[in-house]
């Protein structure tokens, strides 16, 4: 059997050498060579295959058994441990997320523990829960009520998100953390689980929100929230649903709603008067500011001018607010100028002498006429008045001198004395009543 064998083999040989140097006459030949080839080729692919099988499960066999005497790689380094470790400013990114409480279990954070010295300390921990704290707090731009549940070593703590680092781990807070976990018998986390956890913290920046989750998100934030982020929209949603109850019948809902809308018009108000009384100090602040700088620049162009009163020599480089005037024959302007001024310094005070003048004349002829006034006033009064018409006083004269030698006899009348004391002495003049009138100014 291995003598035909390698008869054929040399034969296969001769006939791949007389195929290539064959002619047309040799066809014959050629086709018993081609089937004997094709056999052979089927012969020696079937062993190949079979060979090949063989070494594969060989390889395969080796692998596991490889495998199983391999032991998994844990993280060495502090880069291996800071690739699944999680930042504050990522926190809160992912916060509000659906995937978040599954996402960051098995990561690592930065954690403070408090201050030693005035120091603060640091720990590196493993994050094994996220849970609900009963305090709402700030976290950020956000708010939540979200806490973790860290390891380190064997002891495990509650902690908000408000404590987590934002700065890298230090080659002092790893080895502290490796000893403790070596202490207490606790497994470091393998290179499989930190590409899991990269896994996991990329599925976190690129998560693709639907609409439900899109209103989880925005009901979950307004929860934490103590103001509406636009009261407006806030109190037409309210009113909505308070119609929404009525319609329906729910008066419980209904007062609950009337509650929340005044509480909102409540805080409302309240904003409204922080900010108008920013406002108002904001402007009593510029309005006080204004004004001084407009009484420091009035008195800076007093004090300017005050200055250049004693400078009588002209600078031709200095800006002027009237009109540019030559430089040269500058004597000239300051005379005509000079009479200019005392012309019409005395044209002022000649004109305020005729004002003035003018004036008393006025007031003059005004207490004329009053008194005008008042005479004829007076005179119409006596006119019309009987008893002033009859008002006067009348001098009458009783003294009559008596003749040394007149004889004693009998008594004379009135009339006979007057006539006697009147042809006696020189006669007196008698006024009637038109005359003393005219007299007295009455007529």
């Amino acid at each position: 059997m291995d003598s035909d064998s390698n008869n054929e083999g040399k034969s296969k040989h001769k006939l791949k050498a007389s195929e290539v140097f064959s002619s047309d006459d040799s066809g014959s030949e050629s086709d018993k060579s081609t089937k004997s080839e094709k056999s052979t080729k089927r012969r020696s692919s079937s062993s190949s295959s079979s060979s090949s099988s063989d070494s594969d499960s060989d390889s395969g066999s080796k692998d596991s058994y490889r495998s199983r005497d391999e032991k998994p790689k844990h993280v060495s380094t502090k880069e291996d441990l800071e690739k699944i470790r999680l930042s504050r400013h990522k926190m809160e990114r992912f916060v509000h997320l659906p995937i978040f409480s599954k996402a960051i279990i098995g990561c690592f954070v930065k954690i403070g523990i408090g201050n030693h010295q005035g120091l603060p300390v640091y720990r590196v921990a493993e994050i094994t829960e996220v849970c609900e704290t009963a305090k709402i707090y700030q976290l950020g731009n956000t708010r939540t009520n979200k806490g973790l549940r860290l390891k380190h070593g064997n002891q495990e703590r509650v902690f908000r998100l408000e404590f987590v680092s934002n700065s890298t781990f230090s080659d002092s807070e790893f080895n502290k953390w490796v000893e403790d976990c070596a202490a207490h018998g606790t497994e470091l986390p393998t290179m499989e689980h930190v590409e899991q956890k990269q896994k996991d913290i990329k599925d976190l920046l690129y998560y693709q929100f639907s609409s439900e989750d899109i209103d989880r998100i925005v009901e979950e934030k307004a929860r934490f929230n103590h103001n509406p982020t636009n009261f407006a929209v806030a109190k037409t949603l309210l009113m909505k649903e308070k119609d929404m109850a009525q319609q329906k019948g729910d008066d419980e809902t209904v007062e609950k709603l009337n509650e929340k809308i005044a509480d909102l018009d409540e805080k409302a108000n309240s904003l409204d008067k922080r900010r108008t009384q920013t406002i108002a100090a904001i402007s009593y602040i510029n309005e006080r500011n204004r004004k001084n700088n407009v009484e420091k620049a009035e008195k800076a162009i007093l004090a300017e001018i005050e200055a250049k009163k004693g400078l009588k020599v002209e600078d031709p480089f200095t800006r002027r607010s009237t009109r540019p005037t030559m430089v040269t024959k500058t004597k000239e302007p300051e005379i005509h100028s000079s009479e200019m001024l005392l012309r019409m310094e005395m044209e002022r005070k000649k004109k305020m002498d005729e004002d003035k003048k003018k004036k008393d004349e006025e007031i003059s002829r005004k207490k004329q006429d009053e008194e005008k006034k008042k005479d004829e006033e007076r005179k119409r009064v006596q006119a019309e008045d009987l008893f002033a018409a009859h008002d006067f006083d009348v001098k009458i004269d009783l003294d009559v001198t008596m003749p040394a030698s007149a004889p004693l006899g009998p008594r004379q009348t009135l009339g006979n004395a007057t006539n006697e004391s009147s042809n006696g002495s020189a006669p007196k003049r008698s006024l009637n009543l038109e005359e003393y009138k005219k007299k007295k100014g009455l007529i």
